[in-house]
């Protein structure tokens, strides 16, 4: 099974990375969601790609991602999550369509 990319790495501000401390409310829930908040600055200096204009990405598998590729918090996952248009990614299952065809759906198993 392939991991949804978009939960696989993410893009913040230099400055919100060296400065939690400066993100708004949904921000922070985001970094802590995702894990970043218990990492050293090295840990995340050493998994960042500058992307120019005071942009990093980060690669790091967010701390809800299940190994069955579903958020293991889906039903409180953070508002930057459910706001993300997944049509900006190309590389993740929409193929940026913005949809995944029913067909492509894994439901997990109860």
């Amino acid at each position: 099974m392939n991991l949804p990319t978009c939960c696989m790495d993410l893009d913040i501000k230099l400055e919100h990375l060296l400065f939690p401390e400066r993100m708004g409310a949904d921000g922070w829930e985001f970094y802590t969601a995702h894990g970043l908040d218990k990492m050293t600055l090295g840990e995340l200096q050493s998994r960042s790609i500058d992307q120019g204009e005071g942009m990093v990405k980060i690669r790091h598998r967010c701390a809800q991602l299940r190994d069955d590729g579903l958020c293991g918090i889906y039903e409180t996952r953070p508002v930057v999550c459910r706001e993300f248009d997944c049509a900006t990614r190309h590389d993740c299952a929409c193929m940026g369509q913005g949809f995944i065809a029913v067909g492509d759906l894994v439901f997990a198993e109860n």
